[in-house]
Order: structure tokens, then C-alpha cells, then sequence
């Protein structure tokens, strides 16, 4: 789903990349060079484009391996005429040509160039660039990298009638103008509607129905397509939408003037209420289209009409949104609708942000994006965690056989839940738990199975068989769960069989950054983990109370008691939007905004506050060292980093100091942030001599804290 609107389908970015979008430049990809792209479209004054394109290969392999792989062109066809959203398709044709290693289109654009404002426009991309305008032409050039190994370049030629005048470009907008002779028409007056609607929407990805740039803009729900029958000119088109009682009447668009014969294709993409995220099951809905417009003589003209649709419940998952007419029966048909899973993987839901932060702690809290060693220290930990707390494979179940593949799509937190999910539910809860610490993810879509692969600092890719987790589910032993080990195995050779046609690969953050953002859900219980039965394995728990106990002997407190803390409470306040850990013997006081921390013997404390001024992170941190520095003596910082805690970024400074009653301490100075913004400060100190058994306890309260 790339941010691009051009006017020309490019055969490459639709058949080869339309199969596998997103695609890194690490994933298998042949090695060709330039794909040249030559076009003509032939304006008449009606606004229809008569159009004419040649891609020429470049190298017979790969004219062979897109032959064979798509022996009926039609299928590249049905692409081009799906993402030219703008426009209606007709009299089209398109054929290979062995001879010149080339494949061959023709087509007629039905309003391709259309009247607002008095001027005739045609949407050309903001991609493209004018490389000269004279007259009634004007060639138009787009150089479009395909991946590190592949460009496109496509030259285009456009020919305005010859009354045409006045011809101008605007890049921002990437609209060609220009003006015609005004020529009164009368006579009869008629406007033929046809109304093609998307027969069902999930509601799961509403957002994305609302963004016209995503996926060329084929993300409409209705298209409009106007004929003007008639003899007179038709004068100020207004066209409003209505999707049920989830939306309401959309901003009406107007359209200056329809000559006779002539087309406008308008496109509906409507603000849907988030009420649709309520919805369990599949539910009818109307969609409504309302229009006006005057002949011209200033006659009135109006009329209503509608087509009723589905929206699919939250869960449901439609893997092809092609109609029974348009399959040809091949699998990328099949699950053409691949990319929209990027929805279901909600790295900003709490519960998934809380099970990073027991994954960071068991990694040891390495700065996963910093390196590849932490980050494969964390995707290990991350499949041992799951291992431990008894995460199973489940067989998928399946719906909306009558029309497509659909299936019933766990949000992360419902897998955290059941303890269970299908390959794919798996995948996107790795891929959440992964992206929630800052790890860019793609989800694998093959046939049968989907799988996840972490992109590594350095660029590298960590392939990860997540229902290795259930060893069967991979021709393993019964009940038993194959190493992290044999999972990456088995992702890397899954990975590297990929054919061409056969998979589909989802740059999750590329997709999300471009519009196709998760839905809201319900508020869950900051300790739903806890409830649900996640637990760090039993070896890390150990290995913690010995930490927390001195290692069974621990120093003197100076009151001749040792150190023995368990922690069984947590704080947590919906005032000022955190939670933490701490031992069931430690205070708790609540001033001026802030929330502390202390050690029985007031060895030790911690206070922490939520950052409610917008500040980067870097300053506020500096004015806490400068406060610091006046509070205590002898104020020296003896080290710096950054971390991930609970998948949101810290900057962490440790210092010595001494305190206003003389005594050496070591203090601890934390700023969560996010997006560039201080979110919440921590400032912890604890006894010098003391320190070696409160760092422990100072640790595992801080490794707890969490932003809600």
C-alpha cells in the first residue's frame, strides 16, 4: 500500500510487487536492471483518454518467468483497471510480444480528464515531472525504484485536443490542466448513474476506507460512475455520500461541466465511525449516493439512489476483494487483501506493551534496536517466554466460504488471552511484541501459512516459525516445543523457497506509517497479564528472589536485618497514567504529583511523575542533572545509556553524590519518552554501602514501570 497516485499502472509494481508488496531488499528478487515503460494518451473533448502503453523487459528471464507465472494477462489487466481508481476502464486489451520482449495495452479512459472550477484536469501522480509542456503536449517522466536491484522509468506523452489552451502542471497537486472552448449544448436532458460498491468492508480496517492516497486510492467503497445521455450540457454535478449510521453525509463534490457523451468517475471514501469496532459479526449497511445537477437552461435536477453492503465484525479477516468475475484461480487472487493484516498487529495495546516489558526484563533489558546481538537477545527471549507460559498452536477457523477466504483474525491480546492462535495469529503477535520495542517486522503470507521475519539492526533478517511453539504443528514431537534455534531454521528455509507469485510479504511499519493504522479497542486492567497467567519462567523468578535476597546472605540494613523482600504489589493510577512494582514491605506516598517509593529502613527510594509540558527528552533530562547538582554534593555522573523498558525508550543516567545528611549514595535519573516527548521522569537513590543489595529491588521496580 505505497502513498502513490500516478496515472499509469507500471507492470512490474503491479504483477511482481503487487504479489509480493513491501518487499525489502533482503528478500530473494532477481537480478534485472531498467523496465522501460513508454506510453500515449490521446485526449478527445469529451475528457475520455485513448491510451496506449509498451513495457519492454529487461532481460528475456524475466519476460519468461512473468509469461509463465501469469500465462493470462487479463490478470495484469484486471490489476491495471483496479488501481486506476479515477477512472472507468474501457475497450482494453492487452497482449505479450515474444519478438521484442515486450507486452503490449490499449484502453480507452472513461473520464480521464474532467471539468472543476471551469478547467479540465487530469490527475497525473505527484510522481510524475513535466519534462516539457508546448501547446497541446506535454511528455511527463517517473523514475520509480522497485528495490536496490530494480528501477522503473516511464515516459508518457500527452496530446490535449487541438483547441486546447493554456496547458499548466501543478506538482503539488500532480494535476495537468488546461482550458477548452466553451460550446453551449442543448436539447434533452439525461445523467445515467452506475453505482459500484464494495460488497463487504471489515470493520477492523475502517480507518483505511477514509485515505484516498492509499493503494493507488482503491480503497473507495462507492464509485460513481456519471454518463451524460443526453444533448444538453450538464452543469454543476454535486455529489454527496452515506455509509448507514456510520457516517454522515460527506462534503459534496461539484464537477463544473459533463458534455454529451462524456464521463465523471467519482470516488467515495468516507469517514466511518469507530461504532463499527463494536461490531461482532457481518452486518448489512446502506450505502446512500445523493446528486443534483442543472442543464443549461439553470433546470434543477435531483435524485437519490444507494446499494447495500456488509461490514464484517471485528475480527473477520476477507483475503481477496476481487469479484467472482475477475479470478482467474490463482492464489495471489486468492489473498490479494494480504497487506490489510498490518491492522491487526497493535504494538500500542497496552497488554502487548506489558508483555515487551516481561520480555526486555528476561532479555536483560538490552537496547534492542541499537544492535543485532540485543535484538536477537530479545526475539529469543521473546519465543522462550512464550514457550514457558504454555502458548499453543490452534486450527484456524474459517468463514465467507460462499464468496472468499475469510477467516476469524486474533488481535494479539486475544491470543495473550486463550494462550493459543492460528500461524497467522502467532505471527502478529510476534510481530506486535517486536514492533512495540522499535524492531521493524514483515509478515510472510505463502500458501497455508504466514509467518514473521524481524529486520535486524544493520539491515539484517531474522525469520521466526512461531508455531514451532507446538512442535507437531511442524512435523515435531507431541507436546513438545522445538528450540528458537530450529524455528529460525525453519523460517530461513521457508524464506529462502519463495516463488515469485506465491507469497506476499507485509512491511508492517511501512504500511501503518501510510495510513492503515489498528482499530480502537476495548480498555483492558493495566494487570490483565497477571490475571490472564503470564509469568517470567520459573529459572528467571528464581533467579530474581536470589537477587532480591543477597543471594540468600545479604549485607547487614544496619539494623542487623538481611535484605528478604517478595514482590506482590502494584501500584498503578489511572491519575497520573503509570504502574509499577514493589515489595509488599515498602511505603507508597502520593505529593504534588508525584509518586514515591521508599525502603522500610529508608534506605532507598524512588519517586516518579508524569510529564505533562511538551519538552524533548534530552532537555528535560539536563534540567533534572542541573536540580541534582544543587541538591546534593559532590554530584558526578559515572555513566549513560539508553534502553527500552516495557517497549517504551529511556534515557538513563547513574551518578554518584552525597546527600544534605552526609551519606554516599548512588542515584538513578530516568526519562521515558516517546515520539521525541518526555513522558514520565524517575529519580532513585540508595545507600553507597548498601547498594549491592538494593540495586535488585531498585531494578526490578524500575524494570516494572509502565506507561498507561
Amino acid at each position: 500500500m505505497r502513498k502513490k497516485k500516478v496515472l499509469l499502472v507500471f507492470l512490474v509494481l503491479l504483477v511482481v510487487c503487487c504479489f509480493v508488496p513491501f518487499a525489502s531488499a533482503q528478500l530473494p528478487v532477481e537480478k534485472f536492471n531498467t523496465i522501460r515503460i513508454t506510453g500515449e494518451g490521446v485526449v478527445d473533448t469529451k475528457g475520455d483518454m485513448h491510451l496506449k502503453l509498451d513495457w519492454k523487459f529487461p532481460t528475456n528471464a524475466l519476460y519468461i518467468e512473468m509469461k509463465e507465472n501469469y500465462p493470462n494477462p487479463y490478470v495484469i489487466l484486471r490489476e491495471f483497471s483496479s488501481q486506476r481508481a479515477a477512472f472507468e476502464i474501457a475497450n482494453a486489451k492487452i497482449e505479450y510480444d515474444d519478438a521484442k520482449r515486450s507486452l503490449h495495452v490499449t484502453a480507452d479512459l472513461l473520464g480521464g480528464a474532467v471539468n472543476k472550477r471551469g478547467r479540465w484536469e487530469i490527475d497525473m501522480g505527484k510522481e510524475a515531472y513535466p519534462i516539457c509542456i508546448e501547446k497541446q503536449k506535454a511528455i511527463f517522466l517517473q523514475i520509480f525504484p522497485i528495490n536496490s536491484q530494480l528501477i522503473q522509468v516511464m515516459d508518457m506523452m500527452i496530446n490535449l485536443p487541438q483547441e486546447a489552451s493554456n496547458a499548466r502542471y501543478d506538482e503539488k497537486k500532480g494535476l495537468f490542466t488546461y482550458s477548452l472552448p466553451k460550446k453551449p449544448a442543448t436539447g434533452y436532458c439525461e445523467l445515467d448513474l452506475s453505482l459500484k460498491c464494495k460488497p463487504r468492508l471489515m470493520a477492523a480496517t475502517y480507518k483505511v476506507y477514509g485515505n484516498r492516497d492509499i493503494s493507488e486510492g482503491s480503497m473507495w467503497v462507492a464509485k460513481a460512475i456519471f454518463k451524460n445521455t443526453g444533448e444538453a450540457n450538464i452543469r454543476n454535478l454535486k455529489v454527496s455520500y452515506k455509509l448507514g449510521e456510520y457516517s454522515d453525509w460527506s462534503i459534496p463534490k461539484t464537477y463544473s461541466l459533463i458534455v454529451p457523451g462524456g464521463c465523471v468517475v467519482d470516488l467515495y471514501y468516507p469517514v466511518i465511525s469507530s461504532k463499527v469496532t463494536e461490531l461482532l459479526t457481518r452486518t448489512p449497511v446502506d450505502v446512500q449516493i445523493k446528486y443534483s445537477y442543472e442543464d443549461e437552461e439553470g433546470n434543477k435536477y435531483e435524485d437519490i439512489s444507494g446499494e447495500r453492503i456488509e461490514i464484517l465484525g471485528i475480527n473477520q479477516m476477507e483475503f481477496c476483494n476481487l469479484t467472482k468475475e475477475e479470478i482467474t484461480g490463482t492464489w495471489a487472487e486468492y489473498f490479494s487483501n494480504s497487506p490489510l493484516l498490518a491492522a491487526w498487529v497493535t504494538h500500542l495495546d497496552p497488554p502487548v506493551k506489558a508483555l515487551a516489558g516481561m520480555v526486555s526484563r528476561l532479555a536483560g533489558g538490552v537496547p534492542t534496536k541499537l544492535d543485532q546481538e540485543s535484538a536477537i537477545k530479545f526475539c529469543r527471549a521473546l519465543y522462550d517466554l512464550e514457550v514457558a507460559n504454555g502458548l499453543a498452536y490452534q486450527t484456524p477457523s474459517g468463514f465467507l466460504v460462499e464468496y472468499m477466504p475469510g477467516q476469524d483474525i486474533k488481535y494479539p491480546r486475544d491470543v495473550l488471552r486463550d494462550k493459543s492462535g492460528t500461524c497467522v495469529d502467532l505471527a502478529i503477535l510476534y510481530a506486535s511484541v517486536c514492533r512495540a520495542v522499535g524492531l521493524e517486522t514483515i509478515l510472510i503470507l505463502i500458501p497455508g501459512h504466514c509467518f514473521p521475519v524481524i529486520v535486524l539492526p544493520g539491515g539484517g533478517l531474522l525469520p521466526v516459525e512461531c508455531t514451532a511453539i507446538s512442535g507437531a504443528a511442524v512435523g515435531g514431537p507431541q507436546g513438545q516445543a522445538l528450540s528458537f534455534d530450529k524455528a529460525v531454521e525453519l523460517a530461513s528455509k521457508e524464506l529462502s523457497e519463495l516463488k515469485i507469485g506465491l507469497y506476499y510479504t507485509v512491511n508492517v511499519q511501512q504500511v501503518q506509517q501510510q495510513g492503515l493504522v489498528s482499530p480502537e479497542l476495548p480498555r483492558l486492567e493495566a494487570d490483565v497479564l497477571e490475571k490472564w497467567g503470564w509469568r517470567l519462567p520459573q529459572a528467571q523468578t528464581q533467579q530474581r528472589q536470589q537477587q532480591t535476597t543477597g543471594g540468600g546472605q545479604g549485607e547487614g540494613t544496619g539494623r542487623g536485618q538481611t535484605t528478604t523482600t517478595t514482590f506482590t504489589k502494584r501500584y498503578s493510577s489511572e491519575q497520573y497514567k503509570f504502574s509499577f512494582d514493589y515489595p509488599q514491605d515498602w511505603k507508597v506516598q502520593e505529593a504534588q504529583g508525584s509518586v514515591s517509593v521508599i525502603h522500610p529502613q529508608n534506605l532507598a527510594w524512588i519517586t516518579m511523575w508524569r510529564i505533562v509540558e511538551n519538552i524533548d527528552p534530552q532537555t528535560f533530562l539536563q534540567n533534572i542533572e542541573f536540580q541534582l547538582e544543587q541538591q546534593y554534593q559532590n554530584f558526578t555522573v559515572i555513566s549513560r545509556k539508553q534502553a527500552t523498558i516495557n517497549g517504551v525508550n529511556v534515557f538513563i543516567v547513574i551518578a554518584e553524590s552525597t546527600s544534605p545528611q552526609g551519606q554516599a549514595q548512588i542515584n538513578g535519573i530516568l526519562v521515558f519518552y516517546e515520539n521525541n516527548q518526555a513522558k514520565l521522569g524517575v529519580v532513585s537513590a540508595g545507600l553507597k554501602g548498601q547498594y549491592d543489595n538494593l540495586s535488585p529491588m531498585l531494578d526490578q521496580i524500575i524494570g516494572s514501570i509502565s506507561l498507561l
